[in-house]
């Protein structure tokens, strides 16, 4: 059993998912910004938020509320899916 902490801003972290491979965690907090880490529990890359002044969720490029779900695609290694209380689900692709 490995411990990572996960430093966000004082989020608490309400979901968390293995890529297939298992070597990264996508982690989804309470904030609108979900985070990668490795295996070692380093923080690889942070999400970035949404314009919290757009109504239409299509027109901004990121979560605005709370993260609700996070995982991994399971057949694409670099793409992680989240759903947010903003009613938006969003693909990111981590590579571009």
């Amino acid at each position: 059993v490995q411990t990572i902490v996960v430093e966000d801003g004082g989020y608490i972290v309400e979901h968390l998912c293995y890529s297939n491979s298992g070597d990264r965690l996508v982690v989804g907090t309470t904030s609108s910004q979900p985070s990668i880490f490795d295996r070692d529990g380093q923080q690889v890359m942070q999400f970035i938020r949404g314009d919290l002044y757009v109504m239409d969720m299509a027109q901004t490029s990121g979560h605005v509320n709370e993260v609700t779900g996070v995982s991994w695609h399971p057949f694409e290694r670099n793409l992680v899916l989240t759903s947010s209380l903003d009613g938006s689900a969003r693909q990111w692709n981590l590579v571009g």
